[in-house]
């Protein structure tokens, strides 16, 4: 891996997350709502997606930890706050839905590419920034030409396996995917094949973001209307990556790196029954401490009891994992309480 110039190297990146608290009344009841009147019978999955078992503070300590280049961090939420985090943190913004969305009727919006389109509009925020969802974790010391070749290009961070096409894909998340593709090979002539990127943290620019608006103004003005997952909506870090790795001007700069199959660097642990393979996977990540890794609530068809157990087993990991709060924290982080349901 060569070495980025010094003048990246001294470029302000700031981190990005998006949370919501899914466990709060409030938003249940907003929820339950809106999928009433869209009919949403493709979103099963909603509440295991939304549940908050504190990743998101974890997710900060691993991020202080390993990547204490960061300037700022930047966390979207529909108006909710983490009852644990210090506000007043002068590297510590919350933004707000509300901020973002240029056509504030498509709000509450429960479709996490409708949001991340929107990103580039956070007040403040750098250049490049890193984008995580609050699952992902750090597990050893990154640094910026992880994510950056020595020319200056990305590398994406990639499944071995590739996009299924719109026919084939079995669920509205490859479906998008698969539309997204399209989208692409429609405006380059190519029908070159795409691996689907992993479940990693992702560096992003603002720039290239707000050309990509510029290239399908529709599908984003779309996208953003769609209040839960559709076939249709457009996901920012795909179309990103796709768009940059099939860009006549840009190709060869960019470098896809396949990280399937390599469990020091990369674990993706879909967390499911049967209990003892959930467990067997947590306790494989602390033992491996995987650079980069991903813990996915997929309890959904769990009884409640595994579901329950699963959940303290990821924070027992996490616990272990990161012991120390990190500066974002207004509190002390006692015992492994019962996550909520």
């Amino acid at each position: 891996m060569g070495s980025i110039s010094q003048e990246l190297m001294d470029e302000p990146i700031d981190a990005v997350y998006m949370w919501v608290d899914g466990s709060d009344p409030a938003f249940q009841e907003r929820l339950g709502r809106y999928r009433a009147r869209a009919d949403a019978k493709n979103h099963s999955r909603g509440d295991t997606r939304f549940h908050d078992n504190e990743e998101l503070r974890y997710s900060l300590r691993s991020l202080e930890l390993f990547a204490p280049w960061i300037r700022k961090v930047h966390i979207v939420t529909n108006g909710q706050v983490p009852s644990w985090i210090d506000c007043s943190h002068p590297r510590l913004s919350l933004t707000r839905h509300e901020d973002l969305f240029a056509d504030a009727s498509v709000l509450p919006t429960f479709n996490s590419s409708a949001i991340e389109l929107q990103l580039f509009r956070i007040p403040g925020l750098s250049r490049r920034f890193l984008y995580l969802n609050d699952d992902f974790f750090l597990g050893r010391p990154v640094a910026l030409d992880d994510f950056l070749t020595a020319c200056g290009g990305y590398r994406f961070f990639v499944e071995s396996y590739g996009i299924p096409s719109r026919s084939a894909a079995s669920n509205d998340t490859d479906r998008a995917l698969a539309f997204t593709l399209d989208l692409v090979h429609a405006r380059f002539g190519s029908r070159a094949p795409r691996k689907k990127i992993a479940h990693t943290p992702r560096l992003l620019d603002r720039e290239i973001i707000e050309e990509l608006h510029r290239l399908w103004p529709e599908e984003m003005r779309r996208t953003a209307g769609h209040r839960f997952r559709d076939p249709e909506s457009v996901p920012l870090p795909e179309l990103y990556a796709y768009y940059l790795l099939g860009c006549q001007r840009r190709r060869g700069l960019h470098r896809q790196v396949v990280v399937t199959g390599r469990p020091e660097y990369y674990t993706l642990a879909m967390l499911r029954s049967p209990l003892w393979r959930a467990l067997k996977r947590l306790l494989g990540i602390v033992y491996r401490r995987p650079k980069f890794f991903c813990l996915n609530d997929d309890t959904h068809h769990a009884s409640k009891a595994s579901r329950t157990l699963i959940r303290l087993g990821v924070r027992a990991a996490l616990k272990v994992l990161y012991w120390k709060p990190s500066s974002f924290e207004t509190n002390w982080d006692h015992g492994i309480d019962l996550p909520a349901q």
